[in-house]
């Protein structure tokens, strides 16, 4: 019965994990595709969306870290946990999706630079496929470690749940001030403005 118990969990996992790869794999295939069709404007528009995105971390992080926090609206992250169906998780995988584009954009861009330099598109599909795969494989891993070992992840993260608000903040603050100064200087964003 444990066999049983332990092979119905792991693969119930894997099935979570791997519906909600399906849903941001899909978003970012799409995307990906979409943005190379439209490279040129999106080559040239890179500096400011990195910069754009930098001084949005930048300015979040000191939000966080004065006290005040972020909430998702329910139209970015859905409510799916009372469904736990698999095409619920799917749609959760595509909400995730959408919601870490604001963090992962930057590393999108530049595969999409890469995919519109090689002028391939079907090799650039394959890595947008690849991207969505390796955070899928971290969803999955992190899936099937939560079931079976909930209760002892739970009680050990409670004592950390209290700062990862303020690293994450801190966090937030670095990513953006870099994104910041490398967008101005070396990105040469600040000889376009004067």
């Amino acid at each position: 019965v444990g066999r049983r118990t332990t092979a119905a969990l792991v693969f119930r996992a894997i099935q979570v994990g791997a519906s909600t790869t399906a849903g941001f794999t899909l978003l970012f295939v799409s995307i990906g595709t979409l943005i190379t069709f439209g490279a040129v404007f999106v080559m040239s528009a890179i500096p400011w969306v990195g910069f754009v995105i930098g001084a949005g971390l930048l300015i979040m992080g000191v939000w966080v870290i004065t006290g005040h926090h972020i909430s998702i609206p329910r139209l970015v992250a859905p409510k799916v946990e009372k469904k736990r169906s698999i095409g619920g998780f799917f749609l959760y995988g595509i909400a995730y999706g959408l919601a870490s584009l604001a963090c992962t954009l930057p590393i999108f861009l530049a595969i999409v630079g890469v995919v519109f330099v090689n002028g391939e598109i079907l090799q650039g599909i394959g890595q947008f496929v690849a991207f969505a795969l390796g955070m899928g494989l971290i969803i999955i891993a992190l899936t099937v470690s939560l079931a079976f070992f909930k209760g002892a992840m739970v009680k050990r993260l409670r004592h950390v749940i209290p700062y990862v608000e303020r690293i994450s903040a801190v966090l937030l603050i670095a990513a953006g001030s870099y994104l910041v100064y490398y967008w101005l200087v070396p990105g040469r964003l600040i000889q376009r403005i004067f």
